[in-house]
């Protein structure tokens, strides 16, 4: 994108950004809007709290995907663990995103469209892909999760948390848009996290 472009459009969610490499052509990174902190929530307790282990932060896809291709398949990942982004730093806990938030979840089997869902579904979220009359910033938290059962052994939870206000648009635009070449996927309706 040229200086011109960028200067006729300042808002554009995911900017480009030149970085050199040590050979090659350079490289253009897609820039977030927002910086995203990667946390891996293992299934395991210590006493009535699970453990929340901070892996990074990220501010492009690339940086993303860096992150997500380090770690195990989500199919594969211990039966429910969770590989979490949160927008700005904010630690994943429903006590802290305890107003104006709603979370839609989805189950997809089998593996390859699970793993499909939830790359769709990152790259939506963290690029600010959502409509314009959403707003701006309207994923929070996005979960990716490995939901074991004898039935489908491969089966993917993803789980957005968002703005409430939003709540149908985004419901509405991930089954008419986002996930309609995934034929597996079951989304159960939007809830809000408040108590």
């Amino acid at each position: 994108m040229s200086a011109e472009e960028q200067e006729s459009n300042p808002k554009q969610e995911v900017q480009e950004k030149e970085t050199p490499q040590k050979e090659g052509p350079t490289k253009k990174l897609h820039m977030l809007k927002d910086s995203w902190s990667v946390f891996y929530i293992p299934s395991k307790r210590e006493g009535d709290d699970y453990v929340v282990d901070l892996l990074g932060s990220v501010d492009s896809l690339e940086g993303a995907f860096a992150i997500l291709n380090t770690m195990p398949k989500v199919t594969i990942l211990p039966p429910d663990d969770n590989l979490v982004f949160s927008r700005n730093g904010v630690e994943p806990r429903y006590e802290n995103f305890t107003e104006g938030i709603s979370s839609i979840q989805m189950y997809v089997n089998p593996k390859n469209q699970g793993e499909d869902a939830a790359e769709r579904l990152l790259c939506a979220s963290l690029g600010e892909w959502f409509p314009k009359e959403a707003g701006e910033s309207v994923v929070q938290v996005v979960r990716f999760a490995h939901k074991f059962s004898r039935f489908a052994e491969h089966t993917v939870r993803l789980e957005i948390w968002f703005k409430d206000e939003h709540a149908s648009l985004v419901q509405s635009h991930i089954k008419t848009e986002l996930l309609t070449t995934v034929p597996s996927v079951k989304i159960l309706p939007a809830r809000s996290l408040a108590k």
